[in-house]
């Protein structure tokens, strides 16, 4: 589990959700297995609703990186996405 601070979010139909990871202070973006590891719009609902710019969010994520770029970490789609702010 991961606590993550959305700095960057993306629009275009799925999501990116990237940003400061608390306990490291490092760049860190969820991903997930899809074609371009875009996150679905429903795995990133908090209450049914949309994380905010600066919220922090309690993610459940792998610890190694996936793919090419270090900052990416696998979002676990099994375990819920929680606000702690």
């Amino acid at each position: 589990m991961a606590s993550l601070q959305p700095l960057s979010t993306s629009l275009h139909g799925d999501r990116c959700i990237a940003g400061i990871e608390i306990s490291t202070g490092k760049w860190i973006r969820p991903v997930t297995n899809l074609e371009f590891g875009q996150v679905p719009k429903e795995m990133c609902l908090v209450d049914g609703e949309e994380p905010k710019l600066l919220d922090i969010l309690e993610i459940p994520l792998i610890d190694t990186c996936f793919g090419y770029e270090l900052e990416n970490r696998l979002y676990l789609a099994i375990e819920k996405l929680e606000a702690i702010n």
